[in-house]
């Protein structure tokens, strides 16, 4: 049977093995097949068509390109079938690491953060990245960071309830006017 082929995604773990049935070690080039009736998330060879889906099933950072295809069912983020041909494979641990950093510095321009501790957080991973940093002084850029978030919240939690508070304000203060002029 010549089934359409479709050419998608999958994350392995570390020890490049598969998460159920063999367990077997996977290899480039070869065809693995599921056996049972299959159902989504639970049995079938799953993978995705935009590798930003894959990552949010990934049990590691070996990275495929595969094709999947055989009684395939499709979901928004994911599709399974019976048959998967690993065409590729690598490790993109730092490749993570990298958009990781890439996605931070897009979201902290989008908020036009000022603050220098995420920055610096940045720029101590892509010195850790070069093994130009130590897990300390990563952990230790990491807590800043965090501690910054923790403040942009505050700060926006405390800017919002401030507005909410002085809204009600105004309103009992039209309220108690009205209340005044009534009594005359």
């Amino acid at each position: 049977m010549n089934e359409k082929r479709i050419t998608c995604w999958h994350f392995l773990a570390d020890d490049k093995r598969l998460r159920w049935g063999t367990k077997e070690v996977v290899k480039v080039g070869k065809t693995y097949t599921a056996t049972g009736p299959l159902a989504m998330c639970k049995n079938g060879m799953h993978g995705s068509r935009r590798l930003i889906d894959a990552l949010g099933y990934a049990p590691g950072s070996i990275l495929c390109k595969v094709q999947i295809w055989g009684e395939v069912e499709e979901q928004d983020d994911k599709l399974m079938g019976r048959d998967r041909k690993v065409l590729a494979m690598v490790d993109a641990t730092m490749m993570l690491h990298e958009a990781a950093c890439y996605f931070a510095e897009t979201a902290l321009k989008l908020v036009d953060c000022k603050d220098k501790r995420s920055w610096n957080a940045i720029k101590v991973k892509r010195l850790w990245i070069k093994g130009k940093a130590t897990n300390k002084e990563l952990a230790a850029a990491g807590a800043a960071a965090g501690d910054a978030a923790g403040d942009a919240a505050g700060d926006a939690q405390n800017k919002y309830l401030t507005i909410q508070a002085n809204k009600l304000f105004a309103k009992q203060k039209t309220k108690n006017k009205a209340a005044e002029e009534a009594q005359g």
